[in-house]
C-alpha cells in the first residue's frame, strides 16, 4: 500500500452517506452560480503552470454536463484578461453568492493555485494551525484563513443552497472549517472534535444530536440513538422458550 503526504478529504456542513450519489445540481434546482479561481502566480516564486487550464476545464464540465450559464459565473485569473485573483475580489465574491443565493439554487466554487498555514490565534485548531487560501497578491495582503471563510461564506450561505466547492490546493481538506469530514484512505465520516456547533457544545466538544455512528448492520445512526438501542438491549432479558411468560386464559 503506497504512503501519500497528502490525502484527498472530503468535508461537509452535514453528516452524508459516501457510499450514496452525490449530486452537484439536484433535481428542481434554482438559478446556478460559480466562483472560479485559477492562480498561476505568475512572475513570482513558486509559479504554477496549469491553473489557468483547470477554471476553463471545470467551467465547461458545468457548462456541458451541470447546466450552468457563464454570465452567472465570476472567474478570476491572473491572465491579464480576467478579473484578477486578489484577496479582495475573492472575499468579495464569497460575500456575493451569499447575497445572491436563495433557498433552491446552486453554488459551485473552485480554487486552483496554493494553499497554505498560518498559526491559529483562536484556539479551535488542534494542530496549531489555520488552513489558509493564497490570493495573488498574499505578499502585500495576506492569505485568506479557513476562519475568514467560514464567517463570510459557510455561516451567511442561506439554509436549502446547494454549495460545492472543490479546492486544489495544499492544506485544503479542512479550508472551510466544516464539522464533518472524509479521508480517502478512510471508511466513514467522522467529526471534527473541535468544532463549535451554534446550537450546543461547550468546550469545544460537538452536541451528540450531531454525531453519527454505524449500528451492528453497518447501517449509519446517530450516537445518541445507538446508546439507546444499546441500553434497551442490556435492559430486556433473554428469555429461553421455557421461561416465557404464560398468559392467563380467563374462564368463561
Amino acid at each position: 500500500k503506497q504512503k501519500f503526504d497528502q490525502v484527498p478529504q472530503l468535508s461537509s456542513s452535514r453528516w452524508i452517506d459516501v457510499n450514496q450519489p452525490m449530486f452537484i445540481v439536484p433535481p428542481k434546482s434554482g438559478v446556478r452560480r460559480a466562483m472560479l479561481i485559477g492562480i498561476n502566480y505568475v512572475g513570482q516564486k513558486g509559479q504554477l503552470k496549469a491553473c489557468h487550464n483547470d477554471v476553463e476545464n471545470v467551467k465547461d464540465y458545468l457548462i456541458k454536463a451541470q447546466g450552468f450559464r457563464e454570465s452567472e459565473m465570476l472567474i478570476l485569473k491572473d491572465d491579464g484578461r480576467h478579473e484578477m485573483p486578489t484577496k479582495q475580489n475573492i472575499m468579495d465574491g464569497f460575500v456575493r453568492l451569499t447575497q445572491y443565493s436563495q433557498p433552491g439554487d446552486v453554488v459551485f466554487v473552485s480554487f486552483s493555485g496554493h494553499g497554505g498555514r498560518v498559526v491559529d490565534t483562536s484556539g479551535d485548531e488542534d494542530d496549531g494551525f489555520d488552513e489558509s487560501l493564497i490570493p495573488v497578491d498574499f505578499q502585500e495582503v495576506g492569505q485568506i484563513v479557513d476562519d475568514d471563510i467560514l464567517d463570510i461564506f459557510v455561516k451567511k450561505m442561506k439554509g436549502g443552497v446547494t454549495c460545492t466547492v472543490v479546492m486544489d490546493c495544499c492544506h485544503s481538506g479542512s479550508v472551510m472549517d466544516l464539522p464533518y469530514y472524509f479521508s480517502a484512505d478512510g471508511k466513514e465520516m467522522e467529526t471534527e472534535k473541535n468544532f463549535q456547533f451554534g446550537s450546543g457544545g461547550t468546550d469545544g466538544e460537538v452536541p451528540k444530536k450531531h454525531k453519527r455512528t454505524f449500528d451492528k448492520h453497518g447501517k449509519a445512526v446517530k450516537v445518541h440513538e445507538k446508546e439507546e438501542q444499546d441500553k434497551a438491549e442490556k435492559k430486556a432479558p433473554k428469555r429461553t422458550v421455557h421461561e416465557a411468560p404464560i398468559k392467563k386464559i380467563k374462564p368463561r
